[in-house]
């Protein structure tokens, strides 16, 4: 057999080989666009297992005014698990801090101040205006 015939053949083993891996390899390993397509729409009843056109979580708006809150203390009451949005606007300049979670906001009569985290830590929380020491709203986290 002549050199050129070995190459032939070879190129010819190498595509079938080819071939074989790609029709006989075990399902695991298709692609798994299918069952994403397929999955069971999301327990919120919306139909749309898209997680990017999912509702984003409630924004809880919160206003002081002289370093104290606009109304009442704001009870906010989440599940273990959910998103905690919070935006605080304030007449002068004030930090903001959620206690449990150490998270701190800058807030100020030219700026709102916002924060979104987990609510990984069940229990009850204080958020407070550092300066004033004023309670502004008791967060919840439920399991």
């Amino acid at each position: 057999m002549s050199r050129g015939q070995r190459l032939a053949m070879l190129g010819i083993a190498v595509v079938l080989a080819v071939g074989a891996f790609f029709v006989l390899r075990p399902a695991e390993e298709a692609p798994q666009r299918a069952q994403i397509t397929a999955a069971e729409p999301p327990a919120d009843g919306s139909g749309n297992a898209n997680p990017a056109s999912q509702p984003k979580p409630k924004l809880t708006v919160i206003r002081t005014k002289g370093g104290r809150p606009v109304g009442d203390v704001r009870d906010i009451t989440v599940s273990s698990g959910e998103t905690v949005g919070l935006e605080v606007r304030s007449d002068v300049p004030e930090e903001v801090h959620v206690h449990g979670y150490d998270r701190y906001i800058q807030v100020g009569p030219e700026r709102s101040g916002k924060a979104r985290f987990k609510a990984d830590l069940e229990g009850v929380y204080e958020v407070e205006l550092h300066g004033s020491a004023e309670e502004i709203a008791s967060l919840r986290v439920e399991p």
